[in-house]
């Protein structure tokens, strides 16, 4: 589609391939190119969606297929609000994990879009007979950053009933390195040693759980009630391990 050069958390220069559509272009420039960008900054990218109540931020993360977007869209419509939908720009005060906000727009299947009252145009990508579209998010949309506080990994797996457990020790650390944006990036810029710091340093900020979800089953109010509950559980609480 066409070829990117990022240099020094500042610049990106872009060469489009002869007939390479502006949505194609996007999608690279918005997605891995502010990946690099901010590990060249020395901002930690985190892969998901970040919805907030105003008050406290929540990423929904997970590998490809889990569910974040649709599950933040259902949060949307109980009246939360887009902070991102996939790349997560944090940064650390002395107590807290701080996630920018992006952009009023969110990418969502045709199949959830169909159950809902969202008008959608453009086509973002085609994935094994399924298209994505890129959803105007504005009137959603909190253009200022927001704490952190609570970290959602969602699971689809062989499970009948949807299963919930509180991450720790570890463990966390090594959920979270594989939830950072683009992960392989700190070992081709050689910051291993950055990824680690940055994992314990989250770690330390917020709680992180983890949600398994039957495969096929329609759970999102289970899973938006779970997630809920977590939320006013641990509201003004500081995880220090």
């Amino acid at each position: 589609m066409a070829r990117y050069h990022v240099s020094s958390g500042k610049r990106i220069d872009i060469d489009p391939e002869t007939g390479a559509t502006m949505e194609s272009v996007k999608l690279f420039l918005l997605g891995s190119c502010m990946g690099v960008l901010l590990h060249q900054r020395s901002i930690l990218p985190m892969h998901g969606s970040v919805i907030t109540d105003g008050h406290t931020g929540i990423l929904l993360t997970g590998h490809s297929g889990a569910g974040k977007s649709t599950t933040a869209h259902h949060f949307l419509a109980k009246g939360y609000r887009l902070i991102t939908d996939d790349v997560a720009a944090t940064r650390f005060t002395d107590t807290e994990a701080i996630v920018a906000p992006a952009y009023g727009h969110q990418k969502l299947w045709e199949d959830v879009l169909q159950s809902s009252n969202i008008e959608y145009k453009r086509v973002n990508r085609e994935v094994d007979g399924r298209t994505k579209y890129t959803v105007n998010r504005e009137q959603q949309f909190l253009n200022s950053s927001v704490p952190l506080r609570l970290i959602v990994e969602l699971i689809p797996a062989e499970v009948e009933h949807l299963k919930n457990e509180t991450v720790t020790g570890i463990e966390k650390i090594r959920t979270l390195m594989s939830h950072m944006y683009r992960n392989v990036y700190f070992k081709e810029l050689k910051q291993e040693a950055t990824q680690f710091q940055m994992a314990t340093e989250l770690a330390r900020r917020v709680r992180v759980i983890r949600i398994y979800r039957p495969h096929g089953m329609a759970t999102q109010e289970v899973i938006i009630a779970l997630i809920t509950k977590e939320i006013q559980q641990g509201e003004n609480v500081y995880v220090t391990h």
